[in-house]
C-alpha cells in the first residue's frame, strides 16, 4: 500500500506539500447593471507525485473552468446560470488516479410584490479517469421549486421542494449501506421555514 493508512481525522488546516504556488484568473463584464457575466480559470499547479508522510497525503493537481451569467429585468424576472468543468488527480509511484467533474445549473425567479417564485435545475457528473475502473463515478440531476412570502421587512416565510436523482458507483460501499445496495437513489424533500429578523439594521 502506498502512503500508509489515512489519518484518524482530517487536519484542521490545509498543509502545503509540494511548494508550488497555484493561480487563478477571472473576468467580469456588465451591461446596464442588468446583466453580469463572470468567467474563471483555476489551476493549483500541484505536483501529483509528491507525498507528505506526516499527513499521509499526496498533492492533488486540480484544474477547472467556470462561467456564470446573471440577468434581471425591470418587471421582476431574474435568471442565473453557471457552468463548471475540471479534473483532479494524483500520481502515486507513477500511477494516475483521477476524476473529471462538471456541473451546471439554471435558476429562474419571478418577484411580484411580496411574493417570489423560483425554479432551479442542477446537473452534476464525476467520471473516473482510471483505466478499467469506474470507482468514484457519480451522475445526477435535481429540481428545486421555492416560494417566498415577505409581508414586511422583518418577516419571511419560505416553502421549498427538492427532488434529487443520483447514481453513485461507491454508494454500495460507503454511507452505511450494505454492499450490493442499489446505486440509484431518488430523494425528495419538502421544507418550510419562518424567519423573524431583529435589530435596528433591518430595512
Amino acid at each position: 500500500q502506498y502512503g500508509g493508512p489515512p489519518p484518524a481525522q482530517a487536519p484542521e488546516v490545509f498543509r502545503e506539500i509540494d511548494g508550488r504556488p497555484g493561480a487563478y484568473a477571472g473576468l467580469e463584464a456588465r451591461y446596464l447593471d442588468r446583466m453580469v457575466l463572470r468567467v474563471l480559470r483555476y489551476d493549483n499547479r500541484g505536483d501529483p507525485a509528491v507525498f507528505d508522510p506526516s499527513s499521509h497525503e499526496f498533492a492533488w493537481l486540480t484544474r477547472f473552468d467556470s462561467a456564470g451569467l446573471r440577468a434581471e429585468s425591470a418587471s421582476g424576472w431574474s435568471a442565473v446560470a453557471q457552468w463548471l468543468d475540471g479534473q483532479t488527480f494524483v500520481e502515486p509511484r507513477g500511477t494516475r488516479f483521477g476524476w473529471g467533474f462538471r456541473s451546471k445549473f439554471l435558476l429562474v425567479s419571478k418577484r411580484t410584490g411580496q411574493h417570489t417564485f423560483s425554479v432551479r435545475y442542477d446537473s452534476f457528473d464525476v467520471a473516473s479517469r482510471q483505466a478499467r475502473s469506474d470507482d468514484g463515478d457519480q451522475h445526477g440531476h435535481a429540481w428545486t421549486a421555492a416560494y417566498i412570502f415577505e409581508p414586511g421587512t422583518r418577516w419571511r416565510f419560505t416553502l421549498e421542494w427538492l427532488s434529487v436523482w443520483s447514481d453513485s458507483d461507491n454508494r454500495s460501499d460507503f454511507g452505511g449501506l450494505q454492499i450490493g445496495a442499489d446505486e440509484l437513489l431518488r430523494e425528495h424533500k419538502l421544507e418550510a421555514a419562518l424567519r423573524y429578523a431583529v435589530g435596528s439594521a433591518v430595512k
